[in-house]
């Protein structure tokens, strides 16, 4: 290539120009990811060994499983209330079924507080009758009906028994591998900014991982069928596990109809979540950027009681309202800022998640993945990992509509 000839003075060049101006570059490169590991910053740090985690805290405890399908079980308490459908004369049908009932138990209408034990009960019908206690026992469609302790007669035998068992939940081991991959030749190559080039991919890969790892703990679903773990590719052709994250989990939503206000939040949300979650429990809810701005303006015009959330300690930023139920933790989730995930968020108890990977295979680096004959160097991240939700998802409720996109 010819060089140019100049009859002017010589001028600054573009950088695209030929010539052997130099250009300035900044040493240090900006990262500019979303807040990254929010969900994984509160997960338990250390190396697990025979099942157990040996160092580290966190809110999100840890564990390992030696199969793919990790199973856990809930005990689900039998039912105690029940809905009247309809009355004819003594006989009262019940909305659903009548399991959790048997005979000589007492039973309250909450309606008008009358009092009577049950008599008889046809479950194929899902009919009952009772005898009063007090003076009557009135019922009407739609009362509710709470179960009491049986009252037997003196000298009784064979009482009447019921009993449940656990339920089994299980979510299925998700293999994630992110490769990074660099020609020999290049990887000696200086650059602006790093000393080691590889070095600095492998670091951007670390955390691009973490991000795609958390939404799939948020939002993954596993297999459609209890019978496989496996959803099989026609186009790939091959099968693959995936883990079900804790929005697929969620047994509860929260409908805040487009227009979430402070009152809303305080009571009618509180009072929403199961009542399997304790008012001291530790609460966490996730949410957008839009939706968190909103929050912390009720804070401002003091519509909401708060106080510093617990997170800092984990190098995340949260607020804690306080609500008519269990004092809630509001955090920041990048996630929750793309789409219409804007207006939503998911609440959940920490002491009820569990981290799982396969025994020997949590989130760690593996070098040298490369073929033989690559003339370069390839490492990755890879993990083979899942979450359990150990209430079965009763202690988690998903929130939608927070306001009309």
């Amino acid at each position: 290539m010819s060089s140019q000839v100049y009859t002017t003075p010589y001028t600054n060049r573009d950088p695209s120009a030929d010539g052997t101006q130099k250009r300035t570059f900044h040493d240090a490169i900006r990262n500019l990811f979303p807040g990254a590991s929010t969900l994984l910053a509160l997960v338990a740090n250390g190396k697990i060994e025979k099942g157990q985690l040996t160092k580290g805290k966190g809110m999100i405890s840890k564990t390992s499983t030696s199969t793919r399908r990790y199973e856990f079980g809930t005990y689900t308490p039998l039912t105690v209330q029940f809905t009247v459908e309809s009355v004819n004369s003594a006989n009262i049908t019940i909305a659903g079924a009548t399991t959790g009932m048997v005979l000589k138990r007492a039973i309250l209408n909450t309606e008008n507080m009358d009092v009577g034990r049950i008599s008889s009960i046809n479950a194929a019908t899902k009919v009952i009758t009772v005898t009063p206690v007090t003076s009557s026992f009135n019922v009407a469609a739609g009362d509710k009906l709470l179960l009491m302790a049986a009252a037997y007669e003196e000298g009784s035998s064979n009482p009447y028994r019921i009993m449940k068992d656990f339920d089994t939940n299980y979510n299925v081991c998700q293999i994630m591998r992110y490769p990074v991959s660099i020609a020999a030749s290049a990887k000696g190559t200086p650059h602006y900014g790093v000393k080691d080039f590889f070095s600095r991919i492998k670091e951007n890969n670390v955390i691009e991982g973490n991000i795609l790892t958390e939404h799939t703990m948020l939002f993954g679903e596993r297999a459609t069928t209890s019978t496989t773990d496996l959803t099989s590719d026609a186009t790939l052709g091959d099968s693959f596990g995936m883990m079900r994250g804790l929005w697929n989990w969620a047994a509860t939503t929260f409908d805040c109809g487009g227009a979430m206000t402070p009152d809303k939040f305080r009571t009618n949300l509180a009072l929403a979540l199961p009542n399997t979650i304790s008012s001291n429990q530790k609460v966490v809810m996730l949410t957008s950027r839009d939706v968190f701005a909103e929050m912390t303006g009720w804070i401002y015009d003091k519509y909401m009681v708060t106080e510093s959330g617990d997170m800092k300690k984990f190098g995340v930023k949260s607020e804690k309202f306080m609500t008519a139920g269990p004092d809630i933790e509001v955090i920041q989730h990048a996630a929750f800022d793309r789409g219409s995930l804007r207006n939503k968020a998911i609440i959940f108890c920490p002491e009820d998640v569990l981290y799982v990977a396969r025994e020997g295979r949590d989130l760690q680096p593996r070098k040298g993945i490369g073929d033989n004959s690559f003339d370069g160097y390839e490492d990755e991240i890879f993990g083979e990992l899942t979450i359990a939700e150990l209430t079965g998802g009763y202690n988690v409720m998903t929130v939608e509509n927070w306001f009309t996109l």
